[in-house]
């Protein structure tokens, strides 16, 4: 009979060190498999979380909710004015992202003083990127326009307690006396008047819808009256 051949082993040699790949270099391919049989390229990216913070966390965001250091110097005397007084105060050259209350000569007394205004009621929306109830009011004599924002209070909680009831209050009251159906966060028409109180504060003018010619604001409001808020008829 004729011999049958031997199958010869042949013996992998070990890697040499430096092509050693480390283990904590190694990624499990199960995830990959996963990715491809879902059609994701990689698992999703997960939303930073802040202690005391939600999406609260954007340009002078302390200062507009009264939760800077220097929120207590905020006078609590309401000066009653005008949207047109307001907008034609002195513009500031240059809002920094991180400027504080009344952060140079013209920013002061403005952001210090707490003004109490009558307005046309215009455009409200819920902003999408921070919460806020964004109210456009006009001038009743002279239709010139500034924004009143209403900060959600999700984000209000390191304000003193004094401040944080005030700006809630003044959130439900809009909510209540406002058709709230139509509040998302597209814009939409109003119509009536309204009485408002809040602190003055200077915004960076990017465009945004009814930002007035110095780009001042009442931000936050501290209280709102209304009897005739309604949808604008179409």
């Amino acid at each position: 009979m004729p011999r049958r051949r031997r199958r010869r082993r042949f013996a992998i040699p070990p890697l040499h060190p430096a092509l050693r790949i480390p283990a904590a270099l190694l990624v499990p391919a199960a995830p990959f498999i996963a990715a491809a049989a879902t059609g994701t390229s990689q698992a999703q990216p997960q939303t930073i979380e802040r202690p005391g913070v939600h999406y609260c966390a954007f340009f002078r965001w302390d200062v507009k909710t009264l939760t800077d250091p220097k929120a207590d110097q905020v006078s609590p005397t309401v000066v009653d004015t005008t949207v047109h007084q307001l907008v034609h105060l002195p513009a500031p050259k240059k809002v920094p992202e991180h400027l504080p209350r009344a952060g140079g000569p013209e920013f002061t007394p403005i952001e210090l003083t707490t003004y109490r205004i009558t307005g046309k009621l215009e455009w409200w929306k819920i902003s999408a990127d921070d919460g806020d109830i964004h109210l456009v009011v006009q001038d009743p004599a002279t239709d010139e326009p500034m924004i009143v924002e209403f900060p959600d209070p999700k984000c209000t909680g390191k304000a003193s307690a004094t401040h944080r009831d005030e700006m809630t209050a003044a959130r439900h009251a809009v909510e209540s006396s406002c058709p709230g159906q139509h509040l998302t966060t597209g814009f939409h028409e109003l119509s009536g008047t309204a009485t408002i109180t809040g602190v003055g504060f200077f915004d960076k003018n990017h465009g945004q819808r009814g930002v007035a010619l110095n780009a001042v604001e009442l931000h936050p409001a501290l209280s709102f009256a209304s009897t005739d808020c309604k949808p604008a008829p179409k």
